[in-house]
């Protein structure tokens, strides 16, 4: 099968197009300091497709410190980056500047997800060259976790161990999540990547409607009122009920359930060949909306962050809303919510949802075994990942002292600073991550506890496509508010999911990538 040249650089030129108008119309995104990571959109009008290219920085430090025939400047040594994670550039100058031993120029090379081929083929030349250009350390999006990790890629990076890093005493030490670890290890039971930041959903939820309806704003009261962590809808429909008898929805619409809802695609049933089947977990996420609206607990029609949204949880309008499922990053970056929610700043809450699903993106930090600095990197990594004392990446994140206003660069503390969530549950313990925006809150036993053995499998161990579950977001809409009925909306998404893997395999069919793709 041959690429359909003419249909590919349409393609291409479309998601420009796309990405541009979209960009132009997010708060924030004016400029360069834009950080689109932290930036809410619309699920249900499919993933953002930003521009085919990789984004160079080269970082001239202080202390910058391969060879000058290698590219490096002054003969200091050049340290490559690869990441989908645009943070690790600052986490890695902030190490530069902390520890004055770590003498390298550092350059590095945004991979977005623009296009699988010319992403995936960025990355896998330079692991496996041997020029200026190659991979030290990477971290690549979770579509790409079952090949790199899991699969047959995984021979490309240096485990941990090999790094000279005691990995099992620092794991506990650290006190890092078991279903973390179990993603971050290759098929030999190896630790070969680790993040430093959680990715994971949490209620967030009106305190003054709390102490209306329950008597109490207490967080962990108001988990056990709508059932947090028990993984059943029961307690959730209770609580629904009573706020509605109040004149309240529990959450604004169908979207604000979904976050609840694992996305990923079993990576089984698209290796083996076989047609694409829908979760058993999608399939209950349609039902249930459709008895939440039926039962007059939720819209049929709000959509995320649009302006009817935006009334409803900020109490304005006819329609209000006791709180949402939201992704933590959102709440601890504070720019969605600053721009959003900024009139009910401060009467707001978090705890578990009923259901502990991951909503990340990124994997963890790896080191290219073709890295000629391969045997130098170990304190840097151990610092990003492991070390949980109050010299450690993950203590000066969680208290708000990582970066300094000022000082740091253009934007790095408006895109990064303050106070963040971090993985170890060392640090969490031992710090008060108080947040204003949610009343003083400590929000770190909530991540804790939303990252202790979840009994659902994370995306970690799947291949998440986006694009498919908010087409099943869109048509499970079009079924609850009674424009479809539920066969017609199951057999359009069928067919929608159909027609994009063939337009998908008629674009990189003949590749050799082909079966490094994440569907």
């Amino acid at each position: 099968m041959k690429i359909n040249k003419g249909k590919y650089i349409f393609s291409i030129a479309l998601c420009i197009l796309t990405f541009a108008v979209i960009l132009a119309a997010l708060p924030g995104c004016g400029d360069t300091g834009g950080n689109l990571q932290n930036e809410p959109y619309d699920e249900g009008a499919g993933a953002i497709s930003p521009t085919p290219s990789a984004v160079v920085t080269p970082v001239n430090n202080d202390n910058p410190g391969k060879d000058q025939e290698q590219g490096g400047s002054a003969g200091k040594k050049v340290l490559n980056i690869y990441s989908y994670d645009e943070e690790l550039e600052y986490i890695v100058k902030k190490y530069a500047q902390l520890h004055p031993e770590f003498d390298y120029e550092i350059r590095f090379i945004y991979t977005p997800v623009i296009d699988d081929y010319n992403t995936l083929r960025l990355l896998l030349d330079n692991l496996e060259s041997d020029s200026d250009n190659t991979a030290d350390i990477y971290s690549i999006p979770a579509a790409y976790a079952s090949r790199f990790i899991k699969g047959e890629m995984s021979d490309y990076a240096c485990t941990y161990k090999e790094l000279g890093i005691d990995v099992e005493n620092a794991i506990k030490k650290a006190d890092i999540p078991q279903y973390i670890v179990d993603a971050g290890t290759n098929p030999d039971g190896e630790v070969i990547a680790l993040p430093y930041k959680p990715y994971v959903n949490v209620f967030m939820y009106r305190r003054s409607i709390a102490r209306e309806v329950f008597g109490t704003d207490d967080p962990d009261k108001i988990s056990e009122i709508i059932g947090g962590g028990t993984e059943s809808w029961d307690k959730f429909l209770q609580a629904a009920q009573t706020l509605k008898e109040y004149g309240y929805y529990i959450v604004p619409g169908c979207q604000d359930l979904s976050r609840m809802i694992d996305t990923g695609i079993l990576i089984s049933q698209q290796d083996s060949g076989t047609e694409f089947d829908i979760s058993p977990d999608w399939k209950e996420f349609m039902d249930m909306s459709k008895a939440f609206f039926d039962k007059g607990y939720i819209s049929g029609d709000i959509r995320s962050w649009g302006d009817e949204w935006v009334a409803c949880i900020n109490g304005k309008g006819d329609k209000k809303a006791f709180g949402t499922v939201i992704m933590l990053d959102f709440i601890d970056t504070g720019f969605a919510l600053d721009f959003y929610l900024k009139d009910t700043a401060g009467d707001w809450g978090i705890c578990l949802p009923p259901f502990k699903t991951a909503d990340g993106n990124i994997t963890g930090i790896m080191v290219n075994k073709n890295s000629p600095l391969k045997d130098e990197l170990k304190a840097l990594i151990e610092w990003i990942t492991l070390d949980c004392t109050e010299n450690g990446l993950q203590y000066l994140r969680a208290s708000g002292t990582l970066y300094e206003r000022g000082v740091d660069g253009p934007n790095t503390f408006e895109m990064y600073g303050g106070k963040r969530t971090v993985v170890s549950g060392t640090v969490l313990n031992n710090i008060n991550t108080s947040l204003d925006f949610l009343g003083g809150q400590n929000i770190n036993p909530v991540v804790y506890g939303a990252m202790r053995t979840p009994t659902r499998e994370y995306q970690s161990f799947k291949s998440p496509e986006a694009a498919y579950f908010f087409k099943w977001v869109e048509e499970t809409m079009e079924y609850v508010s009674g424009r479809k009925d539920k066969d017609t909306a199951v057999a359009d998404f069928m067919q929608e999911a159909e027609e994009t893997n063939r337009w998908y395999r008629e674009l990189f069919g003949d590749y050799e990538m082909l079966h490094l793709l994440p569907w």
